[in-house]
């Protein structure tokens, strides 16, 4: 008895496995019916679209920085034409042929009018002609100069690439105007004023000469307006295109570098990342354009001091013509250096700003990378060759020169 109960027992514990069994079957293929059907296509869909986005999210980023490097580029664009023009190619690809070319053209004017100055000396001494060589002397030494820093001209252009997302884009379309607003316009003062220069010896027939190896016409013929036009347009090319053009580089890249360390909101790591940066490129700024701000303001001061006894000797004698043309060579060496200054005067405080938010906010893990940071006053320092540091007093002190060499030059021609 107790047997066959057990059997029956088992008999349907076994058919009541069996149907739990066939169930499961049929939920695990119902399962994977529904799995196959529509959350595997589901998944594969989601999965692909996500690979789909990241792929263009990081083609649209190399597409982001490819064209912030492209506008980087041409931030550089005016001023590296104005270099062109005095035959130094710092452009990428070259333009040999242009280059070349004027090349020789500057060469040829700057030896020819030196020479003749020369030779004008040699007859008659005056102070103007003394002066004239010296600027010509002074332009010539400033040309071989950059020339010799073409490629240092170059990297300082890319290496600002490297920080370029610190750079808003409302203030580079800003930077980007005022580059090309200033390269028009010293393109127009290079034409132009050759032209207002002219008008003084068409107005008064060889009044205006300090120098003639051949007798000057009674009439005015067309030779002379070429000759005469010819000479002053080589005469204010050889002075301003090559001082205009590093002056301008030099301005301009301090305005952009300055516009890279504005503060916003940055983490205490970003900053001391950007800070490292900012001392590698003053580095470069100082052993590249050092020397060459040193020959700008030294060839800017003696253009203005002979701007300054021209107009003297101009107001006192009453010739209008020339006040005006010399007039605006004065307003203009004075723009520069102004410009020169106050840009690299910007970046500076700039840049000792970020020192000395390091120097407060540093956390514990960056104190000992932060400690030499207090140090650091020098090497944030714009100079012109080590002899002046480029500041607002020195505007200040050049201002005071001018006034008095003015009043000492006004007394002694008075008497």
């Amino acid at each position: 008895m107790l047997e066959l109960v057990s059997r029956e027992t088992l008999l349907d514990n076994t058919h009541e496995l069996d149907r739990v069994y066939k169930d499961m079957e049929r939920r695990k293929t119902w399962n994977s019916c529904i799995y196959f059907t529509w959350i595997f296509p589901l998944n594969s869909f989601v999965q692909w679209c996500f690979r789909k986005n990241s792929s263009f999210s990081h083609t649209s980023s190399k597409t982001v920085e490819k064209k912030v490097s492209i506008k980087m580029k041409q931030f550089f664009q005016p001023i590296s034409f104005l270099f062109l023009i005095c035959g130094i190619d710092v452009n990428k690809p070259r333009r040999r042929c242009w280059s070349i070319l004027f090349l020789i053209f500057f060469h040829v004017m700057c030896l020819g009018i030196i020479i003749f100055k020369i030779i004008c000396l040699a007859f008659k001494f005056h102070w103007s002609i003394f002066v004239t060589i010296s600027v010509k002397v002074t332009s010539l030494v400033l040309w071989w100069f950059v020339r010799t820093r073409t490629r240092d001209i170059l990297e300082m252009m890319e290496q600002l690439e490297y920080i370029q997302e610190e750079l808003k884009y409302h203030d580079f379309q800003k930077a980007l105007k005022t580059s090309k607003v200033a390269a028009v316009f010293t393109l127009l003062v290079l034409c132009l004023q050759p032209l207002v220069l002219s008008l003084r010896y068409l107005k008064n027939q060889g009044e205006g000469l300090t120098c003639s190896l051949a007798p000057v016409p009674s009439e005015i013929t067309v030779q002379s307006i070429l000759v005469i036009l010819l000479h002053e347009y080589a005469s204010i090319y050889v002075n301003t295109s090559i001082t205009y053009a590093v002056a301008l580089f030099y301005s301009l890249y301090c305005y952009l570098f300055s516009l890279c360390l504005k503060k916003r909101r940055r983490s205490v790591f970003q900053t001391f990342r950007l800070y490292q940066y900012v001392l590698k490129y003053f580095k470069v700024i100082e052993k590249v354009m050092s020397a060459l701000i040193f020959i700008i303001i030294a060839h800017f001061l003696v253009s203005l001091f002979k701007d300054m006894m021209v107009l003297i000797d101009v107001v006192q004698k009453g010739r209008g013509m020339m006040l005006f043309s010399y007039g605006i060579d004065f307003l203009m060496c004075g723009a520069m250096i102004t410009a020169v200054i106050l840009s690299a005067e910007r970046v500076q405080l700039r840049a000792n700003s970020m020192r000395r938010y390091l120097t407060e906010y540093a956390p514990n893990d960056l104190k000992i990378s932060c400690a030499k940071i207090m140090e650091d006053g020098d090497r944030l320092k714009l100079t012109g060759w080590g002899t002046f540091t480029i500041r607002k007093p020195l505007l200040l002190t050049l201002v005071a020169w001018l006034i008095s060499y003015g009043i000492i030059i006004f007394q002694f021609s008075s008497n």
